[in-house]
């Protein structure tokens, strides 16, 4: 739920073409699910994912994603779905790369292609849930067929990460990561962001005089 309400706030904004309101909303989530259970923010490494992945998909999936739309004009539209699912992994993983490797001492080098196989279907999943969970409420007798189709996405999707990890060379192993440099990658990130912003900014203004 705490993940589903994120990348639904996510998506929502780049369906709409708003991502530069996603903070506000993403903050205005983090409370309220803080409020319910402030352990979130120390003990909870989903809430942390969650969160700046998200954060990811705000500030980071714009600006690779130009290049894709520069790029790709002429491709076919599959090519381009498939480049743009990439291109949120890459966003997310950008903010999350720090949290994973010091928490699991594992950073995957796959996840841009394997997520191609499993991104379509947490949408579904997603749905299925919340169905399954307000229908079973009214008939509880069926909960076991309302529930069915998460149980089948959720198997797909396990065996997809399965399938991904035995690949050669997935992953990188991590055995000992300084909090020192977790603080100073998150900053030259930060100071990434605002130049390029900045230089867009300044790219606007002089198109708006010509």
């Amino acid at each position: 739920m705490r993940a589903g309400l994120m990348g639904f706030l996510a998506l929502l904004a780049m369906n709409l073409g708003r991502l530069n309101r996603l903070t506000n909303s993403l903050v205005f989530a983090a409370v309220v699910l803080l409020i319910i259970n402030p352990k979130l923010l120390r003990d909870d490494i989903g809430f942390q994912l969650s969160f700046l992945a998200v954060l990811g998909i705000a500030y980071i999936y714009p600006l690779i994603d130009e290049w894709r739309e520069k790029y790709t004009k002429n491709s076919s539209k599959l090519i381009k779905a498939s480049l743009a699912l990439i291109n949120i992994t890459i966003a997310a993983q950008v903010f999350t790369l720090p949290l994973l490797a010091y928490n699991f001492s594992q950073v995957s080098i796959i996840s841009p292609i394997s997520n191609l196989l499993v991104l379509w279907a947490l949408p579904l999943l997603i749905i299925c849930l919340l169905s399954a969970l307000i229908l079973s409420f009214i008939f509880h007798s069926f909960s076991v067929v309302f529930f069915l189709p998460s149980f089948i996405l959720l198997k797909y999707i396990i065996a997809a990460a399965e399938l991904a990890v035995k690949i050669p060379y997935s992953y990188i192993e991590i055995d000992y990561l300084w909090i020192g440099w977790i603080a100073v990658y998150y900053g030259v990130v930060v100071w990434i962001i605002v130049k390029l912003k900045k230089k867009e900014q300044e790219e606007a203004i002089i198109i708006s005089k010509l």
